[in-house]
């Protein structure tokens, strides 16, 4: 059905909105919920919105005997017909108004390849399950009112889906393309180091993807072919080399395809940022990194897995580095390769896709850990520090102070609103789980710029 994209402000039409679902509802008609609210420009999932489930919430709450079930599912689309006017927006740019010519140009698009789409269903959440009418939480006994707790469950309902839609990932050939393509530092990549990546991105996503995800099963050299014809990937077939010229444009335009399937790449990502800043660790030492940085990851990039999975996903991701010989065990320990190997080489790419998200955290971190002014104007006034530095020499090297990055404030706002990291009892051990976490898996150099920045701010001026 159509609805308003908001109405927060007018009354009636909400009120007569609720009645309507509800009415839905009772007469046990499906109703079809897209939690958040616009379509991606990045290719990750987006922050859902709450609006439709908290009128799901409040009607339940009204009648708790009606049988209410979410079915969260995954839509994969292996080229998507906007996807060149995100690069745009992404730049700043507005999105340009629709009109009847649209419809037009769009119907010549239609004589192109748009590959498959491609639906995987995650298990039910039963409301009455996320609800518990009967034995209320006592984190709820706070709420004064039906609104408020609906409220309150309603933003808790939104996550867990999220999570659930990424548990149904599906990892299509031009997903694992574009993530070799991303991190790929070079703009010529012949054939052999194109297969090898290939081959390297699909081992991690058959062993560490959520457990209900789907890889689609298709051959090294059919990938490549498959993204040429669906992207128009210009494959350089002179010798037989299968040659891939990398232009500028495209970046975002694989940036896109390659957000989609992250959530199964970014812990292997942030591991091998550990991984290239030690000589040698233990599997204890692996699994307290992957400890302490795994909620606060898990609630950016919406993972399906829960702290009881860290020790198998662990394990999983040694286990794939192992195999591809980007370590190595001696003596007990886990140790790395080789600087200047063509291993090596592939872990610095690898890296690179949790590189910006390490070093954000780092900077989070010892914004927190200085025991001083912690509000967001401060926060402020240390990106802007950090962003208006005239020190390319140092490499700083993050894209997240740019618009078109990782938002480091809006991960800051997210921290602030799930309060993971109040003062209180477990304030400090946590924080300092986090901080030992980022220090392992960030060069020094970019540690003592952060701290150099955090100290300037705090003078007294």
């Amino acid at each position: 059905f159509f609805m308003r994209r908001s109405f927060q402000n007018d009354t009636l039409y909400k009120a007569v909105f609720e009645e309507y679902l509800g009415q839905l509802f009772s007469k046990g008609f499906s109703v079809e919920y897209f939690i958040e609210g616009t379509r991606s420009r990045t290719g990750r999932i987006l922050k859902p919105k709450t609006g439709l489930l908290r009128m799901t919430i409040q009607n339940f709450l009204q009648n708790p005997t009606k049988k209410i079930a979410f079915v969260p599912v995954y839509i994969s689309y292996e080229r998507v017909l906007e996807a060149h006017t995100y690069e745009a927006e992404i730049g700043g740019q507005a999105k340009k108004p629709e009109n009847i010519l649209d419809v037009i140009k769009v119907l010549r698009l239609f004589r192109n390849d748009f590959g498959t789409v491609r639906v995987n269903f995650s298990s039910p959440i039963e409301l009455s399950d996320c609800v518990e009418t009967g034995n209320p939480r006592p984190s709820l006994t706070t709420y004064q009112n039906s609104d408020q707790i609906s409220k309150f469950l309603s933003a808790e309902l939104a996550t867990r889906l999220a999570c659930k839609i990424n548990e149904s990932l599906v990892i299509g050939p031009i997903n694992i393309f574009a993530s070799v393509c991303t991190v790929s530092t070079g703009k010529v990549l012949d054939q052999k180091t194109l297969l090898e990546r290939i081959d390297l991105f699909k081992l991690i996503a058959s062993k560490c993807a959520p457990r209900n995800s789907v890889l689609v099963e298709t051959s090294n050299k059919e990938i490549l072919t498959h993204a040429s014809t669906i992207l128009g990937v210009n494959l350089d077939r002179e010798n037989a080399t299968d040659g891939f010229h990398k232009l500028e444009n495209q970046t975002d335009l694989f940036s896109y395809y390659a957000n989609n399937s992250l959530p199964a790449f970014i812990l292997p990502a942030l591991a091998m940022n550990f991984i290239r800043n030690r000589k040698s660790f233990s599997k204890k030492d692996f699994v307290r990194f992957i400890s302490a940085i795994f909620y606060i990851t898990k609630i950016e990039y919406f993972l399906p897995w829960n702290l009881e999975d860290i020790d198998e996903i662990s394990g999983a991701i040694l286990s794939v580095f192992e195999g591809k010989k980007l370590i190595q065990i001696k003596y007990s320990l886990f140790q790395t390769i080789d600087k200047g190997s063509k291993e090596e080489r592939i872990s610095g790419e690898l890296a690179s896709l949790g590189t910006d998200f390490i070093k954000c955290l780092h900077v989070i971190g010892v914004f927190l850990q200085s025991g001083k002014d912690t509000s967001s104007i401060q926060f402020k006034k240390l990106i802007k520090s950090l962003r208006l530095m005239q020190e390319p020499s140092q490499g700083l090297g993050l894209s997240i102070l740019n618009e078109s990055g990782l938002k480091i404030l809006g991960l800051f706002h997210k921290l602030e609103q799930e309060k993971l990291y109040e003062e209180g009892q477990e304030f400090k051990p946590l924080l300092n789980d986090l901080l030992s976490a980022t220090k392992a898996a960030t060069d020094k150099k970019f540690q003592a710029i952060v701290e150099r920045k955090l100290t300037e701010i705090q003078m007294p001026e």
